[in-house]
């Protein structure tokens, strides 16, 4: 292994643990860190402007306006609203200034419309509200502008390297926070939002404000597990270390979804990783054996545990919401009730048997949301976007080169484990979440154009 990618791997944990020391124990305004953060990325990219991309990665959750003690939920976050576009715009000038061109495709076109027909249904129904059109812009537009960088930049195993490396800051970051306030009883990271995990349901999360988050990216740390084999000894235990900190900290949040998500990922990226014959097939199915053993030792021992995964309550709750969306779009089925509506509209919808209003926000399903707000226009050109994103003519996985068959696969993983918890939980309030959806669709779009020009295959 590259002596380099040994020090940048320890050098993660090592910047995590100074990170932790300056939050938490010497109560460092998050600003001044910050600060720090862009300098050395500025640092950093003038040997790699792809290093800005990852920066992003890197500080997104510790960029909050509110900062420690008081943080609001990422959707919020500083990094969102203002370092993502710039660090968009600073790539894709200097690709423009190389190259003289930008690639889009077709395909592209349909997001465009989605974005555009988002934006007119919010002004029509809302007559432009300030956070409704804030909110389209944090999970629509921004995250697209994320896709059109990764499609203009080279993408290889050494850039996703460099997320995993990000990644195992993170999860070193959220050990020691989960560490500190199990021993102290002291909450570093709230939220302002009373729905929010950290703030409601003291679901461990840290600054990610929601274990969601960090179930998306995990799977990103095992591209280590699979690479690093032949590593030498240290290398060696931070990936399997991160690993381990990986499980536990999708066991200690009790979320349902980032369970199922995580397990689903894993499993398909070891099925897509593994040799052929006989050893794939044992890794999978101990892979499988071994999780169900220890969900169900855990699921034994804990009585939170056993309430999260059975209680009937929380079940027919999500049932009665389920409903009661479809009913709201049943009742305008076609353009929706306009974006940013499902919160005043559903109080007409959404009531328990004794007329006491059940939720707000959200439906639990993000397609229904997108129903509701948008109607099935506003979803066919959600729908269609990915669908033909995904949609690949001639080249196979299986057709990739060893590091680019990884880069997919992880990345169709991360992307398995989105549409799971989209399934149970509305993904909107997530925005770093949906950012990463669509880093994932670049990385398999960007993959599957350079290889386009396999003789016999074309790109669709």
């Amino acid at each position: 292994m590259n002596p380099m990618r040994i020090y940048i791997m320890i050098g993660s944990v090592i910047l995590s643990a100074m990170l932790f020391f300056a939050i938490a124990v010497a109560e460092v305004n998050p600003d001044y860190v910050a600060m720090v953060f862009v300098v050395l990325l500025a640092i950093a990219a003038m040997k790699d402007l792809r290093v800005l991309l990852v920066g992003w990665f890197l500080m997104s959750p510790y960029l909050s306006p509110f900062g420690l003690k008081g943080a609001a939920n990422i959707a919020s976050n500083f990094s969102h609203n203002v370092i993502v576009p710039v660090i968009a715009i600073a790539i894709l000038s200097a690709v423009f200034l190389r190259y003289r061109t930008i690639k889009v495709s077709k395909v592209d076109l349909l997001w465009v419309a989605f974005i555009a027909y988002s934006f007119v249904s919010s002004f029509l129904a809302t007559q432009g509200r300030y956070d409704d059109m804030r909110m389209i812009y944090l999970i629509y537009a921004l995250p697209f502008l994320l896709f059109i960088v990764i499609r203009n930049i080279h993408v290889d195993s050494i850039l996703l390297k460099m997320f995993a490396y990000a990644a195992i800051f993170h999860l070193v970051m959220l050990l020691l926070i989960f560490v500190y306030e199990t021993l102290t009883g002291e909450v570093l990271y709230m939220s302002q939002l009373d729905w929010n995990d950290v703030g409601l349901r003291r679901r461990f999360a840290g600054p990610f404000g929601s274990p969601i988050i960090v179930g998306i990216f995990i799977p990103i740390v095992f591209l280590f597990i699979y690479q690093g084999f032949r590593f030498n000894v240290i290398p060696r235990m931070v990936m399997w270390g991160s690993a381990v900190i990986s499980a536990l900290l999708i066991l200690v949040t009790f979320t349902r979804s980032v369970w199922l998500g995580a397990f689903a990922a894993f499993l398909y990226i070891l099925y897509r990783t593994s040799e052929q014959g006989a050893e794939k097939l044992i890794r999978v199915a101990l892979f499988i054996v071994v999780v169900g053993v220890i969900v169900g030792v855990i699921t034994y021992a804990s009585p939170a545990v056993q309430e999260r995964l059975t209680g009937e309550e929380n079940a027919n709750f999500r049932i009665v919401m389920a409903q009661a969306s479809i009913n709201m779009i049943l009742d305008s089925p076609f353009v929706g009730w306009g974006a940013g509506t499902f919160d005043e509209v559903s109080d007409r919808y959404l009531f328990d048997a004794l007329g006491v209003y059940i939720t707000k926000d959200t439906s639990h399903v993000t397609i229904l949301t997108i129903l509701a707000e948008l109607g099935i226009v506003g979803a066919v050109f959600y729908l269609s976007f990915f669908i033909f994103s995904l949609r690949r003519k001639g080249v196979r996985i299986t057709d990739l080169s060893g590091d680019d068959r990884l880069i997919v696969a992880i990345n169709i993983a991360c992307v398995i484990s989105f549409v799971i918890n989209a399934f149970l939980i509305d993904m909107r309030f997530y925005s770093v979440a949906y950012a990463w959806l669509f880093v994932n669709l670049g990385f398999i779009d960007n993959i599957y154009r350079d290889n386009s020009t396999i003789e016999g295959y074309k790109y669709a």
